[in-house]
């Protein structure tokens, strides 16, 4: 039998040689034994047209999963925070007390440190022996698998020490330190550096000498292993600082300050994301009335840029909850309730619900695998994973 190839076209009209009526079809959704059955002949008399390519599936989503060590099935609310680690295992912390790991075949689910008063995991970063970090309103705990440890106050000498209730942004340096917020009394956050055996903290920093009014939500270092602390303006016994945020740079044992007296725009900060480049990228927001307006800001070194809904293609009034940098250098960034953003450095893309496989507008966290695709924690819509141009490895 002679092997036919048929040509792409967006559409062509179609004779079936089973009913010898004429219409209209869309390739998309035909396969060659369909069109070998139609007896299809598009394209110009007397040639050989291609065939259409095998599409590629961009968006798997995760609701609903079957968690294989307890054989319960189980509906994902918010992902707060993924990780992946050195063996590509994937790791969620999900609104509540457990854990979640995915193989890429199997669930499963580990109960955070039984022994403490854990209600939700807010943040997960992981060591370079695949320890596991988890912040939460119980306090810091560490698993490495198989054991778990709660440190609910760690020593800073023999005699005094830092409590970790209402730990979260979990980040581990080079070095293998683990840094995070921590706050007792849920508004007035400190910065903890943990080597896991004592804290330190940095008693110069703005955090805690001069600046009373600030408090830190995220940090992030750079190649020369400076840290970038995200910060955010409190209500406090001297005053409302509610915009005045800004970031502070700690290099070794000096602080500099960066608000908008030292030309950064006038926000606080909720995430920071540093590209290959070293550029920062800084999430900034203030309150306006009954909206919190968010904008993308990049700082160089030495210039600031500020990227909004009037100059940009950032949605309008939105939070960002997440900033990821991929391979390439893509802003993939998650917004309050605007869906994902991709930003290449010129163009602005917007996924959300109605135009493609996001089940949820509202993204909590990012994840990038060795692969390029993303994973993508929401709020009511589970976990979905994309990749423009189709999944990769899955």
């Amino acid at each position: 039998m002679k092997q036919l190839i048929y040509s792409l076209q967006s559409s062509c009209v179609v004779t079936s040689n089973l009913a010898r009526k004429t219409f209209r079809l869309n390739w998309n959704y035909l396969t060659a034994a369909a069109l070998l059955t139609l007896g299809v002949g598009c394209g110009k008399e007397g040639t050989n047209p291609t065939a259409p390519p095998t599409q590629k599936k961009e968006w798997i989503v995760y609701q609903t999963v079957k968690v294989s060590n307890t054989g319960s099935d189980v509906t994902f609310y918010s992902i707060r925070s993924i990780v992946i680690d050195s063996k590509r295992n994937k790791w969620l912390a999900v609104d509540g007390s457990a854990l979640f790991k995915f193989d890429g075949v199997n669930w499963n689910s580990y109960v955070i440190n039984p022994s403490s008063p854990i209600r939700h995991a807010t943040s997960i970063a992981i060591d370079s022996a695949d320890n596991m970090w988890i912040g939460s309103d119980g306090g810091l705990v560490k698993f490495d698998g198989i054991n778990w440890i709660g440190y609910t106050q760690i020593p800073i000498t023999p005699t005094h020490f830092v409590g970790t209730a209402n730990s979260s942004g979990l980040t581990v340096d080079p070095h293998g330190n683990i840094w995070f917020f921590s706050s007792e009394t849920g508004s007035s956050y400190v910065l903890v550096k943990f080597d896991g055996q004592r804290a330190a903290l940095p008693y110069s920093s703005p955090l805690s000498r001069g600046y009373p009014a600030f408090a830190a939500t995220y940090v992030a270092f750079d190649k020369q292993d400076r840290a970038w602390i995200g910060l955010r303006g409190l209500i406090t016994n001297i005053g409302l600082f509610p915009d005045s945020g800004g970031v502070a740079k700690l290099e070794g044992s000096n602080w500099t300050h960066y608000t908008s007296f030292s030309g950064m725009p006038k926000r606080n900060v909720s995430v920071v994301a540093i590209d290959a480049q070293g550029n920062k990228w800084i999430a900034g927001y203030r309150y306006e009335g009954n909206f919190t307006r968010g904008v993308l800001i990049r700082f160089d070194g030495t210039n600031w840029s500020m990227y909004h809904s009037s100059n940009s293609g950032l949605p309008q009034n939105q939070f960002i909850s997440a900033i990821t940098i991929d391979g390439s250098g893509n802003k993939w960034i998650g917004t309050s309730d605007a869906g994902l953003v991709k930003f290449d450095g010129t163009n602005w893309t917007v996924y959300n619900t109605s135009n493609s496989g996001l089940p949820a507008n509202t993204v909590l966290s990012i994840a990038i695998d060795h692969l390029g695709n993303k994973w993508i924690g929401t709020h009511e819509g589970g976990l979905a994973v994309f990749r423009e141009g189709g999944l990769a490895g899955m």
